[in-house]
């Protein structure tokens, strides 16, 4: 049998060497676990700035696809007015200087049936499956051009795009047809303004 009676102080020194171990091994898997939150940080932090630069990137693109869909679709829409214009003088020179009445009197005598969907945006090729008399008056409504006739060329804009249109906010470029049959791009305040000094063509519509 071992006597301990004799050697208290080895006992305690014991005990104590034995809790510092303990708390060393804690203090280790603390830092451990310390060192292991930092480094989720960081790549936490790395990843967040790799995806905001990736958005702004991505976001720039759009804004210029759109941008250059839009100028795009613009061009496209004044080339459909160009040839609208077109037949509108056509009709002009056969009468007598006396404009149609309305844009629809221009098919198919001078706008062939085939050819009816440059008075759309964007173009309808499902046309020719509608009855010619419903197609007519929907270029009137529902089209991508409202006509201003006689009292329009007074004013010196014939023919301008309709208010869908028409940008949404500043001082963006609307297309718009001349008294001499040619296109000019116009700001939406000068647009406006024209406008609240036309009277409303027959079949032109309130748009």
């Amino acid at each position: 049998m071992i006597d301990f009676g004799d050697n208290p102080r080895r006992l305690l020194k014991r005990g104590n060497t034995g809790e510092k171990t303990g708390q060393t091994h804690m203090s280790k898997i603390e830092r451990n676990a310390s060192s292991q939150w930092k480094s989720r940080r960081e790549v936490f932090i790395v990843v967040s700035i790799v995806l905001a630069l990736a958005i702004a990137f991505n976001a720039k693109d759009i804004f210029w696809h759109f941008a250059i869909k839009r100028q795009t679709d613009q061009n496209k829409r004044r080339a459909n007015a160009v040839q609208v214009a077109s037949a509108i003088r056509n009709f002009a020179d056969d009468h007598n200087g006396n404009l149609p009445e309305r844009l629809s009197t221009l098919v198919p005598e001078y706008i062939p049936e085939n050819g009816i969907r440059i008075f759309f945006w964007p173009s309808r090729s499902d046309l020719y499956l509608i009855n010619l008399e419903t197609v007519k008056n929907k270029i009137d409504t529902n089209g991508a051009f409202s006509y201003r006739g006689k009292a329009g060329m007074q004013q010196d804009m014939l023919l301008v795009e309709a208010r869908s249109f028409w940008p949404d906010g500043g001082e963006g470029q609307i297309v718009t047809i001349r008294s001499n049959f040619y296109p000019l791009k116009r700001t939406r305040s000068d647009v406006e303004a024209r406008l609240k000094n036309l009277p409303i063509s027959s079949g032109a519509g309130a748009r």
